[in-house]
């Protein structure tokens, strides 16, 4: 399991910026992100979250309601990116 964020504040964080992550492709079965897509350039660390996964793995996004505009809008991008919603809890 890796650990991954914008400022490392523990030593197991590896301190990176998430829309360019030191990982293979299709290396991943689990990527969650976890009040992590508050930058603006979200969509780059969506794209990453899909180059590390592997085919079937699996997204979780824990993400604060009102950060979003449209909770139906963001559902509709992350599915256009070619994910499946398997589960959505608000």
């Amino acid at each position: 399991m890796k650990s991954f964020d914008l400022v490392g504040l523990k030593p197991y964080i590896i301190e990176t910026d998430i829309s360019n992550l030191p990982m293979d492709n299709c290396s991943c079965d689990v990527a969650i992100f976890s009040l992590s897509l508050m930058g603006i350039n979200y969509l780059d660390y969506l794209g990453e979250a899909f180059r590390v996964l592997k085919k079937n793995g699996h997204l979780i996004i824990a993400e604060v309601k009102s950060r979003m505009s449209s909770i139906d809008n963001f559902v509709n991008l992350v599915t256009g990116m070619g994910m499946k919603i398997l589960k959505r809890v608000i």
